[in-house]
């Protein structure tokens, strides 16, 4: 008996051993281009997705165009996004391409799209190459985007991405930074340290220890803006600006108190938290943070390493959020409890 179990054992760690060695040659063979490149194309066209992806990852593959699925609620749209010439690789498409849409910055894009859905009015503060931009436009046929970025590297490859999709008159690029007030100052580029499309541009110049230059760009509060291009609502913010929300958030007091967007923000451990739990409090929003399976309600903004990306809500839009969470799977938790807020809210 104990013989046939020893043999039974050998036997199995015979076969664990010759599968390790199958997969590790496969590993080897997939990682050469010549292989991987229409091995990847061949596993998603006949719907081993997952195993595609692992493929274009194996041998570093992102193809020069990167469809984008939004693969979220109710759904299942497509738009266009350039990958980017060598040492400027679009992060976001990137990302969606070699780990799916459930892999990019889970849950924003999907409540970022949910919101998106219904809105008229959408700001895009720190667009970068425009992600976010065609995600609203792409799942809202009637919303005008108006999309924020100074970083000049980046309104060209957005300028490209829109001209790609024909959304060149959906989404209005501005150049200007928004901040706590108008003019101009600098915007500070960090040292190059990775091969993508940088994406940590920052009016801070703590926000990284090194710079590879520093610009000079004009500089507009959001409620001039609004003033100035006669906006009567807006319905939506994406926030993403390096540290410096709070200041974008003190140039907004009007539009804070009278058109109550939602704001889907960026929290880093940089960021001045005190000031933005300040903007929240005089404008009565709500503070929730997002994890990947749950929307957490807190009792003020503060960082939380695993919710960077959080929200602000007006109270009286709580419910309305509390539902689009739900849609999606996701239920919108109090403080300390379990209690779905959105059932009772």
């Amino acid at each position: 008996m104990v013989e046939a179990k020893a043999a039974t054992r050998a036997d199995q760690n015979g076969r664990g051993s010759a599968l390790s060695l199958i997969k590790s040659i496969g590993r080897r063979i997939a990682s050469r281009r010549i292989v991987g490149i229409p091995a990847s194309y061949l596993l998603k066209g006949i719907g081993a997705t997952r195993l595609g992806r692992r493929v274009s990852d194996l041998c570093g593959y992102v193809p020069r165009i990167v469809p984008i699925v939004i693969d979220g609620g109710n759904h299942r749209r497509k738009f266009w996004m350039n990958r980017g010439e060598q040492g400027q690789m679009d992060q976001g498409s990137a990302t969606v391409w070699l780990r799916g849409w459930k892999g990019f910055e889970r849950p924003l894009p999907d409540l970022f799209a949910a919101c998106a859905e219904d809105a008229q009015v959408i700001f895009d503060i720190g667009a970068n190459a425009g992600f976010y931009s065609l995600v609203a436009a792409t799942v809202s046929k009637s919303a005008i985007i108006h999309a924020f970025e100074p970083f000049p590297v980046a309104q060209e490859r957005m300028k490209a991405n829109l001209k790609l999709n024909g959304m060149e008159q959906r989404i209005r690029i501005c150049t200007k930074a928004l901040s706590d007030q108008g003019g101009t100052s600098k915007l500070f580029v960090p040292a190059k340290a990775h091969t993508l499309l940088e994406t940590s541009c920052s009016l801070s110049a703590d926000f990284r220890s090194e710079h590879s230059d520093v610009l000079d760009v004009q500089v507009a509060t959001l409620d001039q803006y609004v003033d100035e291009n006669g906006l009567k609502r807006l319905d939506l913010i994406k926030l993403d600006v390096e540290s410096q929300e709070h200041r974008v958030l003190a140039g907004a007091a009007k539009a804070l108190g009278t058109l109550r967007p939602v704001i889907l923000l960026e929290v880093l451990l940089a960021a001045d938290h005190s000031a933005l739990e300040e903007a929240r409090r005089r404008h009565e929003y709500c503070s929730i943070q997002m994890k990947p399976d749950a929307l957490l309600a807190v009792e003020r903004v503060e960082f939380n390493q695993a919710a960077k990306n959080q929200i602000l809500c007006p109270r009286e839009k709580v419910k309305e959020l509390a539902e689009k969470a739900r849609g999606l799977g996701i239920a919108l938790r109090g403080v300390g409890g379990g209690d779905d807020l959105g059932a009772g809210a």
